[in-house]
């Protein structure tokens, strides 16, 4: 019985995944299908990566600044901040560890929020940017729950400061999985959102959905990482890998949403299927200009 069963279950499986195989073809064979799925794709990912610069930028400005309100002097590089001076020095206090590295997790909360109210305002607009600012919105919050989760691994970034803020290990364990909680419903609650960001209402129908979650979604984390890792060369750190990694929190409950509730309004592009150049000069450009700039370093002027 038990062995029939599970031979059952395998074959119900394969039968499934055939389906999936022969649906995908199907969809796929229509070149007004591959057309909008490219540029969704495209678009996404442009907007996904210039949400990302902004956020990591304004993550390590915020502790760059409050760093030299204590006469820290730092500098922002490619895939992290630098304090110049010694792990030793006197400058550093218990207090000041705190406060310089929550700084940055808590500007991202505080422009996370901010980034969602605005979202709630224009999404009933044209264009792309109201995917521009619902990814701001991800990647800021992934800033504050997901750094949190970065920095038990790392004991860098917010880590530093779980660790002066001499937390037990059973506490770790229950804001790790508080902080778990919270992003996955984030993730979930923006299934809708996502789908509100749509250029044309036949895109959030059931059989045309999951492809529009993959290709405004799922494909743009996936390719966008490879982009974040490029960016940190040589030299990428376990902190900003574990924060990338954190986003499947936000992405898995987008991906695998079955539910059917009620469709968000929709407003309808002109060309629906059309690349926004726009931003793609401006992703490519960002890139570039992040690369050059915080490879080479970004620091205040100050008199000490």
């Amino acid at each position: 019985m038990f062995f029939s069963d599970v031979d059952s279950f395998f074959h119900n499986q394969r039968q499934n995944a055939k389906k999936i195989v022969r649906e995908t073809k199907e969809w796929f064979s229509d070149r007004r299908h591959k057309k909008l799925f490219l540029s969704l794709v495209v678009n996404s990912l442009s907007a996904y990566v210039l949400a990302y610069l902004f956020a990591y930028v304004t993550h390590q400005v915020a502790t760059m600044l409050v760093a030299d309100s204590y006469e820290i002097p730092s500098v922002i590089l490619n895939n992290k901040i630098d304090f110049l001076i010694s792990s030793f020095s006197p400058l550093w206090t218990g207090q000041k560890v705190i406060n310089v590295t929550g700084a940055g997790p808590i500007f991202s909360l505080i422009l996370g929020t901010l980034f969602y109210s605005l979202f709630l305002r224009i999404r009933h607009q044209t264009g792309l940017m109201k995917l521009l600012v619902l990814w701001l919105f991800i990647h800021e919050m992934n800033l504050f729950f997901g750094g949190f989760i970065a920095g038990l691994f790392s004991y860098k970034g917010f880590g530093l400061l779980v660790l002066w803020l001499f937390m037990s290990g059973v506490l770790k364990i229950i804001l790790s999985l508080a902080f778990i909680f919270c992003m996955v419903l984030i993730g979930n609650f923006s299934f809708s959102r996502f789908l509100a960001t749509a250029p044309t209402v036949s895109l959030i129908k059931k059989n045309n959905r999951k492809y529009f979650i993959v290709a405004q979604v799922v494909l743009p984390w996936l390719l966008g990482g490879i982009v974040q890792f490029l960016i940190t060369l040589p030299s990428p750190r376990l902190y900003e890998s574990i924060t990338y990694i954190t986003l499947i929190f936000f992405i898995a409950p987008i991906m695998f949403n079955t539910s059917e509730t009620k469709r968000p309004k929709v407003i309808e592009e002109k060309y629906p299927a059309n690349y926004n150049y726009l931003y793609l000069v401006l992703f490519i450009a960002a890139v570039i200009f992040f690369r050059v700039v915080f490879g080479i370093g970004v620091k205040l002027p100050t008199a000490y």
